[in-house]
């Protein structure tokens, strides 16, 4: 379910939308596989997961700005501002071999339902939730123009566990909570990590010359100018499923199964030379 309405603005110099939007995302189903260290207890599995109901919100502002300031100059301008999030505590099912293990685990006939996974207001992580650009044009009445932008980027999230917010991380085989549970360490465990915010300058420009009756097109760009190295997204490794597993990972040095993150490129080129007959 979405709803939107824009604002549209024209003169002779200046050219600019506003949209405002909400998205509702309702009933959703998520699977997963994994190897999981810690299920019903101490005990390892290759499980599926199940994520059953999953209701998701996203809603946010938009504005684009456009000004021919000159007969040569452009400037241009975007700000994206939203929230992304997940909307309720969806059920949390596991499935596995239905063997002796399984059975330790507390799995009938393959099966556990380990009820709400507690995901609401865990932010989505599927990129920059706010995003602002700002740059110019120019083109010269000789057939070559070239442009910059500088592209700001904040409010990114990794993708968080499900399991680690289910029952199963605070409870032992016999479904009481650790002994050695302690709260204030396991919010700090759960807490959801946000990347830093990050900046990319790009670059554009071309030429076009007539030769007779054909036309010769030049076209290059250069994107993340200064080769700024930053985070595009990631998610929490399922491998440690309950409090025990991830706390003593997480005290290592370098944890053995600490999240996987993705990165963007660093600087990258582009050049195109066309021919039109």
């Amino acid at each position: 379910m979405s709803f939107d309405g824009s604002y549209i603005f024209r003169s002779s110099i200046v050219k600019a939308k506003l949209t405002g939007y909400f998205t509702k995302i309702s009933d959703a189903n998520q699977i997963a596989f994994y190897f999981a260290d810690g299920v019903g207890g101490d005990n390892a599995i290759f499980v599926q997961e199940i994520l059953q109901g999953i209701d998701k919100k996203h809603f946010g502002a938009e504005l684009g700005v456009e000004a021919q300031v000159t007969s040569t100059i452009k400037l241009k301008g975007v700000a994206a501002i939203g929230q992304f999030t997940y909307d309720n505590n969806p059920n949390l099912f596991l499935t596995t071999e239905p063997n002796e293990g399984a059975e330790d685990a507390g799995f009938i006939d393959g099966i556990k339902n380990f009820g709400v996974a507690k995901l609401k207001n865990y932010k989505l992580g599927n990129g920059p939730q706010n995003a602002y650009s700002i740059g110019f044009e120019y083109r010269d009445p000789d057939f070559w123009w070239f442009g910059v932008t500088a592209n700001f980027f904040s409010n990114t999230y990794l993708n968080i566990n499900p399991l680690t917010r289910s029952s199963n991380f605070n409870t032992d085989y016999d479904g009481n909570v650790f002994p050695d549970y302690d709260e204030a360490l396991a919010r700090a465990l759960l807490k959801q990590e946000q990347f830093d915010d990050y900046m990319v300058i790009n670059l554009i420009g071309g030429k076009s010359w007539k030769l007779g009756k054909y036309y010769i097109g030049l076209f290059a760009s250069v994107n993340n100018l200064l080769g700024e190295v930053y985070r595009t997204g990631g998610f929490e490794q399922r491998r440690n499923a309950n409090y025990r597993e991830l706390r003593d990972d997480m005290a290592l040095e370098t944890p053995v199964f600490g999240p996987n993150y993705w990165y963007g490129r660093g600087t990258t080129y582009f050049l195109n030379l066309n021919l039109s007959f």
